[in-house]
């Protein structure tokens, strides 16, 4: 049987070439804990993980990014993009936003969707 199919292959081997795929995508990806206060209003978020593609567009490694708050990260949080992360985190709904940041002269295409149900 080819290995290459998936098939008789163990689950630490698939978690293995997922977390691989993942981090050598070319599109940037990053998962985020969102950051309420006592309200539940978001204010902030905090980087889970991030892959390369994300940690080039950041302009810093990857491992300076874990943990990190997007606001220490960026200076400012948009707020229309945290209210969909919280969208997707609390209400597991998916979100597309279109932005642009004339900083770095770049067009954004942002999916938030919800890690876990």
């Amino acid at each position: 049987m080819d290995k290459r199919d998936g098939y008789g292959e163990g689950k630490e081997t698939k978690a293995r070439d997922a977390d691989f795929y993942l981090k050598n995508m070319p599109i940037a990806f990053c998962a985020a804990e969102v950051l309420t206060d006592g309200e539940g209003r978001p204010y902030d978020c905090r980087f889970v993980y991030c892959n390369r593609a994300y940690a080039r567009l950041a302009g810093r490694p990857c491992e300076t990014l874990a943990g990190k708050r997007a606001s220490e990260v960026y200076g400012t949080v948009d707020r229309r993009l945290l209210t969909y992360c919280q969208d997707a985190a609390a209400h597991g709904r998916e979100r597309v936003l279109q932005d642009y940041s004339p900083d770095g002269r770049r067009h954004f295409l942002i999916y938030t969707y919800p890690l876990e149900q």
